[in-house]
């Protein structure tokens, strides 16, 4: 086991290496997720893959892979209950920049994990890392939790000084404390998401992802394409001819046609706010329809509020 003083040169030095990817990315993954990954798959560094191999993530060699080679023992849970102890080949490297470069190049350039790329929900990513194939333990999202919250990982993944972003890419101007309005109702992960307020204001940028909120309190993040500030919103001249063929809100609100008491179907696991659920069942109730906001779940019991575009009727 890891002492203190061990546990902290490490996140000291993997956070460096890690803020320095992030950081100059247009495609990126949360430093706090890296750290803890890097810490579960080597024990905070004291495993022989990471000293013979400088290897923090635990990244098997495959057909693929034209680099070093380190062969060791792991476990691996396949049927999500038994630990299989087999030897494998892992990805080696020279240093352990190359290693965290190599991390970020697999995560973010692979399809499988696209779920994490960008994505500014630690648990959220780590749920998209393990559920592409990255991990078969079943406790996998949650020990890495459990090292992300006990040890405060989520500081690292803040900018500041000249760093007002991974890859300093922001080139829409806002920054936080403005207020803003909102054009497209879409967060930054394709949900919609309800708008009660005119105006908002503007709580964190992060290259092209804007979190916005009213006052410290957050509504959703959003790209910056999908806001604009009040100068910035053209109004139709006084003369200009009006629709006259606009739904009412009673039309708008029940397009969807879900009734309380229908059965439907999932078709896209997030709930109302953005982040990922799990579904455990082909079916669900519906248990409240409130404009486009479903609560679903199985007779009273709730499982998630959805948007109504990613349900079907069953």
């Amino acid at each position: 086991m890891a002492t203190k003083d061990q546990v902290n040169a490490f996140i000291a030095k993997l956070a460096a290496i890690a803020r320095k990817e992030y950081l100059t990315r247009d495609k990126w993954v949360l430093p706090s997720v890296c750290i803890a990954q890097a810490a579960l798959e080597t024990g905070w560094g004291t495993s022989g893959l990471m000293t013979k191999a400088n290897a923090f993530f635990g990244i098997k060699a495959g057909s693929s892979w034209k680099g070093k080679v380190y062969s060791s023992k792991t476990n691996e849970c396949y049927d999500g209950k038994t630990y299989t102890q087999i030897t494998a080949a892992f990805r080696a490297y020279d240093s352990l920049e190359e290693s965290v470069a190599d991390y970020y190049n697999l995560i973010c350039g692979s399809s499988r994990y696209a779920g994490a790329v960008n994505n500014g929900n630690a648990e959220s990513a780590i749920t998209a890392i393990k559920n592409g194939g990255y991990a078969t333990s079943p406790t996998y999202i949650k020990n890495v939790m459990n090292i992300i919250n006990s040890y405060n990982l989520t500081q690292y993944d803040t900018w500041d000084g000249e760093n007002q972003g991974p890859a300093n890419k922001e080139t829409h101007g806002y920054k936080v404390g403005d207020k803003v309005r909102v054009i497209d109702n879409i967060t930054y992960n394709g949900v919609r998401f309800a708008t009660y307020y005119d105006e908002y204001d503007v709580i964190q940028v992060n290259g092209d992802r804007v979190v916005i909120g009213i006052g410290n309190t957050v509504t959703a993040a959003v790209n910056a394409a999908n806001i604009a500030k009040d100068e910035e919103i053209a109004e139709a001249p006084a003369d200009a001819e009006v629709p006259t063929d606009i739904p009412t809100q009673e039309e708008t609100e029940n397009a969807h046609g879900f009734k309380v008491g229908q059965k439907v179907k999932v078709i896209n696991a997030y709930d109302y706010y953005g982040n990922m659920f799990k579904c455990w069942y082909s079916k669900y109730d519906v248990i409240e329809v409130k404009n486009d906001r479903i609560v679903i779940g199985i007779g009273n019991t709730v499982t998630a509020a959805v948007n109504a575009a990613n349900l079907a009727a069953a």
